[in-house]
């Protein structure tokens, strides 16, 4: 239990034990707040520079940090499990595309290569449009752009897009754009339709669309202790210069609800005190302590 001049002391002056705790909150909820946004801007960062399927939104009207890591989507020599590795198809008519996500394909499909008849001269692209005795590339992997497929919805998903391409009709580039919905019943999912002519549009369902939005809570507590603190120390200040009232806790604003909070936070402790003194060997006697273990014990 609390020590005997100490306590006395304390509930006297139960304000302390109010001040003790919302400091105690502050700086915990402080600390354990800056390092889970620095380890998820980390995170972010070393994802970001490791690889490019790695997007980062911060909304101006909420002020949440959102973040999409597609790098489960792309196909790669080191993620192969079976011995002929394949980048992604879809077929529309007579027209069959092929397309990999955040670099490029990893095989040239069979009408580029007799196409060009030297594998070396095709250029490498982030997809292919292939129909009979044609092969266009459809956009270049490094010139992808971000965007959210709702600018007001960021839960929607993502748009990826690659231009680049080969020339369409004289004027325009063939272009890529991936539009990634998202749908939490899924995985990676797939592709589902393509759309366009040389403004190529391809829908995609999946789980890794859905952004990773960080808990709000701790920001919001912590920002809320921080708004009383400032409100407290403001209302104290105006007493006593604007007011002319002694410097004491009687200056602080809604003191007498502070020193019930106070109170109520020190019977708690005492009561949560005498619950573990009473459970433990030093709180009870000897022959005490044996009947309380022996207490459930079958008979002999």
């Amino acid at each position: 239990m609390l020590g005997g001049s100490f306590q006395s002391r304390l509930r006297e002056r139960p304000e302390f034990a109010t001040f003790f705790v919302f400091v105690i909150l502050l700086a915990v909820i402080g600390f354990v707040g800056y390092y889970s946004i620095a380890f998820q801007l980390q995170e972010v960062e070393e994802s970001m520079s490791s690889h490019p399927c790695v997007f980062e939104h911060h909304s101006k009207s909420t002020g949440n940090v959102y973040d999409w890591d597609l790098s489960q989507l792309q196909n790669s020599n080191e993620k192969c499990t079976t011995r002929h590795c394949r980048d992604y198809s879809l077929t529309r008519g007579d027209e069959v595309f092929f397309f990999n996500i955040c670099r490029n394909t990893m095989n040239l499909p069979d009408e580029c290569i007799a196409l060009y008849k030297d594998p070396s001269k095709i250029p490498r692209g982030i997809g292919y449009q292939t129909a009979d005795g044609v092969c266009y590339k459809m956009g270049d992997a490094s010139r992808a752009r971000w965007s959210l497929l709702d600018p007001r919805r960021p839960s929607r998903g993502v748009k990826l897009d690659y231009g680049g391409g080969s020339r369409c009709d004289g004027k325009t580039s063939r272009s890529i754009s991936f539009h990634f919905e998202c749908d939490r019943t899924l995985s990676v999912g797939r592709p589902i339709a393509v759309y366009g002519d040389c403004e190529f549009v391809v829908r995609w369902r999946t789980g890794y669309a859905c952004p990773r939005k960080p808990s709000t809570f701790l920001p919001i507590f912590f920002w809320v202790l921080v708004a009383v603190g400032l409100y407290l120390i403001a209302v104290f200040y105006y007493n006593v210069r604007y007011r002319n009232l002694p410097a004491s806790m009687e200056s602080f604003p809604h003191i007498k609800e502070i020193r019930l909070l106070g109170a109520a936070v020190i019977m708690l402790v005492e009561q949560v005190s005498a619950r573990i003194m009473a459970f433990s060997p030093q709180g009870r006697d000897s022959n005490g302590w044996r009947n309380y273990l022996r207490r459930d014990a079958p008979p002999t």
